[in-house]
């Protein structure tokens, strides 16, 4: 199974150099981790169905976590807003 997605400033540019991790998982897992392309894409393996709980952080930007279920592979688009930001 495949986690994909986008990552994106509030103001919708594409953001380079996010680091996407895998943060739980419902079986032990060792870090798991991508990084963004230019076009602010990632993708990293789920090795099991189940709850998963995803890191998401870039310099300059507030830190985020995304939980999902998964059953097979996933796209998933997440915003990142500035550090000292409020959430809209």
């Amino acid at each position: 199974m495949l986690i994909r997605g986008v990552v994106q400033s509030a103001g919708g540019a594409l953001l380079e150099g996010a680091v996407v991790s895998i943060v739980t998982a419902p079986v032990d897992v060792p870090d798991i981790a991508a990084v963004t392309g230019d076009d602010g894409t990632f993708a990293v393996a789920a090795p099991a169905p189940g709850r998963y709980r995803l890191g998401v952080r870039a310099d300059g930007y507030a830190a985020r976590e995304l939980e999902f279920e998964i059953t097979g592979d996933l796209d998933v688009q997440t915003t990142l807003i500035p550090d000292g930001s409020q959430p809209p």
